[in-house]
């Protein structure tokens, strides 16, 4: 099996493109579609699989949730969303990643008190956040005081932020035919692939999924 990782590995330093990380590595790589579980058309559009040279024996593994640029697709953002070494080689990962196609800004709820009233507002923790983000249309559920609102919004977002249930996150859309903030709710969190690398210093890699509605607080 060492023969087939040898020759993966030779075919990628010769034909692949450079990657760009934001921990400084440069590695070569040979992505494609990923299309296999893919089931809507923005992740046939935005997700990416393949191999590249890199080991997590380096000294700065390539983690989840990282940030790249390519060499064959400049002035675009790609995320990793998960890495897993190559059995056939030492030296080989198999890489899966998106392109990021939206960025956001992230606010924690905060109650203000004065004058004996409590007022909650919103405080900005981190501005343009580059994310994957994704809209499933439903349609208007009746009820008994007229209409809901019952689209659903999902987001990909590297788990360092520590974005938490119940925070506020705003993008930038049309809403009643004008440009401008459209804001979210966290709604649920899937941080299945968050890895705790330091609960002490709280270092956190890896992605996670979001599920949002819209935030009418």
């Amino acid at each position: 099996m060492q023969i087939f990782g040898d020759t993966f590995k030779t075919v990628t330093e010769e034909l692949g493109e450079y990657l760009f990380f934001e921990n400084k590595q440069k590695v070569k790589a040979s992505l494609k579609h990923s299309t296999k579980t893919a089931y809507n058309l923005a992740q046939r559009q935005y997700f990416f699989e393949g191999y590249c040279v890199s080991s997590f024996a380096d000294k700065s593994p390539i983690k989840g949730g990282m940030y790249f640029d390519r060499q064959s697709i400049p002035n675009k953002k790609y995320m990793v969303v998960s890495i897993g070494n190559e059995y056939t080689s030492n030296d080989l990962s198999y890489l899966y990643c998106c392109e990021t196609n939206d960025k956001v800004t992230l606010q924690n709820p905060i109650h203000i008190e004065e004058d004996y009233n409590t007022t909650l507002a919103f405080k900005t923790y981190q501005k343009d956040v580059f994310c994957f983000w994704n809209t499933t249309v439903r349609n208007l559920k009746q009820t008994n005081d007229g209409t809901l609102e019952q689209t659903i919004y999902t987001m990909i977002i590297p788990a360092k932020y520590g974005i938490s249930v119940g925070d506020r996150i705003v993008r930038k859309g049309f809403s009643n035919g004008k440009f401008g903030d459209l804001k979210c709710k966290v709604d649920s969190i899937d941080s299945s692939l968050m890895c705790i690398e330091d609960e002490k210093k709280v270092k956190i890699s890896g992605i996670v999924y979001l599920q949002l509605s819209e935030d009418l607080r």
